[in-house]
């Protein structure tokens, strides 16, 4: 039976010369069918994900299929198989008879590769050759493949440095934590959050702890922290979120989120990168646009940046600019409106953000939450103020006026921590 070389591969072939008379009509020849790799700077030790597939095809003759891996590694591109830049350390699958690779089942032979992330670092964002070499009895030479592979990676998420980033101190007019608290009028203090300041007295971050209580103790768990960077101006730049409990693997960063604004100042643009590994490629983005008034934001929501709009947010301020109703309109999912109510008319509406209005000294008398979109609350939150600065809130069912969630905002001005 006659075997051929499969006609179109998209694969470099080369030959060393056998030792005494030339045999190129004998051997086993190999072909790369598939080369990826993906290196993850997160975590060193860790195996780097290689994707190495061949194949092989005999030549006109052959009476010894047997074939020996002799290497497979990266090299420098359009240098063939020099000196290798790294060895991906590869090993026929432990179902492969070496001595009949023609008839492996499934014709492609996925390699086995160990290469620790840290090992392929270097390579990272650059274009190699990667080449698979091996011995083939039916000649007793070796044969080879190469093709051009760039190394992929994901950025390094480590975040030790920043959960050890410490606050400015606690200013006299700012919240040290704050305390929520779930159920009944007394209620069970279920998480906290602390905030940290810098120089300026800006939000530098916020760690969000869990409790639980032993013996009645509150033992408080840490979850996850967020940072904030600032433009000249004192907007928000851009946010981290990181997790992790400082063992084991430490702390990473969870997301990247970063925001764009126009010439007036306004935001227009918030992209996140990441729920759940960052990997540089935005993930989900919301673009904020505005009415010529300023009296109107119209946000939309695209949940997997691929282009469409997933849900659309819509903010519109009443006649005398003392409410805002924003409507929610998700596409798989039933229309929400919540009207949050202000202590007094904003100057300028356009350039409120509403995670701001404490920061531009307005109030939130209350947030009505209709969830039914029937007109009617479902729950109502009212907030609480002492000597200008908000003290706590409460969140009641509108039906029952049962208490669902009480918030309690603690000042403890304070030095560094």
């Amino acid at each position: 039976m006659r075997r051929y070389l499969p006609i179109g591969m998209l694969v470099v072939f080369a030959q060393t010369a056998c030792d005494g008379e030339p045999k190129l009509d004998r051997g086993i020849d190999v072909f790369i069918e598939e080369s990826a790799i993906l290196v993850d700077l997160t975590y060193p030790q860790e195996q780097a994900a290689v994707t190495l597939n061949v194949s092989f095809a005999a030549r006109d003759l052959v009476d010894n299929e047997a074939v020996v891996l002799n290497s497979a590694g990266l090299y420098m591109a359009d240098n063939g198989l020099g000196e290798a830049v790294a060895d991906l350390n590869c090993a026929f699958p432990d179902d492969f008879d070496s001595s009949d690779p023609l008839g492996y089942p499934v014709g492609t032979i996925e390699l086995l590769c160990d290469a620790t992330n840290s090992q392929l670092a270097d390579a990272c964002g650059q274009e190699f050759t990667v080449g698979v070499a091996v011995q083939s009895a039916a000649c007793d030479c070796e044969r080879s493949a190469v093709v051009k592979t760039t190394v992929e990676c994901l950025p390094d998420n480590r975040a030790d440095a920043l959960a050890a980033v410490e606050s400015a101190g606690t200013p006299a007019n700012k919240p040290s934590q704050l305390q929520i608290f779930i159920g009944s009028e007394e209620g069970e203090l279920s998480d906290r959050s602390l905030y940290g300041y810098d120089d300026e007295g800006r939000l530098l971050f916020i760690d969000e702890e869990s409790v639980e209580f032993v013996e009645e103790q509150p033992i408080f768990s840490y979850s996850g922290r967020r940072l904030f960077t600032y433009l000249d101006n004192g907007y928000y730049e851009s946010s981290v979120s990181i997790v992790g409990d400082g063992e084991g693997e430490g702390f990473r960063v969870e997301t990247r989120s970063a925001f764009s604004y126009d010439a007036e100042d306004r935001l227009v643009q918030i992209d996140v990168d990441g729920g759940g590994v960052p990997d540089g490629v935005i993930d989900h983005s919301s673009a904020i646009s505005y009415s010529a008034d300023g009296t109107v934001w119209t946000v939309l929501v695209d949940e997997d940046n691929d282009g469409t709009t997933d849900s659309t947010r819509t903010y519109t301020y009443d006649e005398a600019l003392l409410a805002i109703e924003l409507v929610n309109e998700p596409a798989a999912a039933g229309t929400t409106r919540t009207t949050f109510v202000l202590s007094e008319a904003v100057d300028h509406p356009n350039q409120v953000l509403l995670q701001e209005l404490a920061e531009s000294g307005l109030q939130l008398v209350s947030i009505s939450l209709d969830d039914s979109n029937d007109g009617e609350a479902d729950a109502i939150k009212a907030f609480f103020y002492e000597a200008g600065l908000i003290s706590g809130s409460e969140l009641r069912d509108a039906d029952s006026d049962l208490l669902v969630v009480r918030e309690h905002w603690i000042y403890e001005a304070s030095a560094n921590r």
